[in-house]
């Protein structure tokens, strides 16, 4: 489980910032083939804009994995990354926070990969990915995904005012390699 924030010492600096988390699995991270670092990762010192981040695990047998990320003044993107020998087996959650026009309002989007995702957010009524939310409560919320044939995710998020969170998930395939050898 993790706990992402809005609160942001960033917000008044020019800068973004990027955190990648992967259980304890090295991976080096580039962002538009610069090398950052190795997870875990924390910057809050990147020029905001458009980027290309790849998570190149060190043991050659895992996937790397590369995603697009909108890094924007003053706030976080996180990534969370399950790195395994397959894509397909491979699975994390990108959280991304943009101002709203309205410093009132609360926003979350949630995106899956495979589309079609089951969500539940504080374990009531289920919805599916593609999903969006204006007005949903601000602050700490329990977040589940999950797809049958797919491992669920579950996750604390913190909804901010004046915000919104994006949240896109790449759901990890169960591994069938046990089914495979029964056929």
């Amino acid at each position: 489980s993790i706990l992402f924030s809005g609160c942001n010492p960033l917000e008044r600096k020019n800068k973004a910032g990027l955190q990648v988390i992967t259980n304890d699995i090295a991976v080096s991270i580039f962002i538009d083939d610069q090398f950052l670092g190795k997870s875990p990762f924390l910057t809050k010192d990147i020029k905001p804009g458009e980027y290309i981040v790849k998570l190149e695990p060190e043991d050659t047998t895992y996937t790397a994995y590369e995603t697009t990320l909108n890094l924007r003044k003053g706030m976080l993107s996180v990534i969370t990354w399950k790195p395994v020998p397959t894509l397909a087996e491979s699975g994390g959650v990108i959280y991304e926070l943009e101002k709203l026009p309205n410093k009132n309002q609360t926003e979350i989007s949630v995106l899956s990969i495979p589309d079609g995702g089951i969500i539940s957010i504080d374990g009531k009524e289920k919805k599916f990915a593609p999903y969006e939310e204006e007005n949903i409560e601000e602050g700490s919320h329990d977040f589940e995904i999950s797809l049958p044939s797919y491992e669920t995710q579950n996750h604390t998020i913190n909804v901010v005012k004046g915000h919104k969170l994006n949240i896109l998930v790449k759901l990890a395939k169960e591994n069938s390699l046990g089914q495979e050898e029964l056929t």
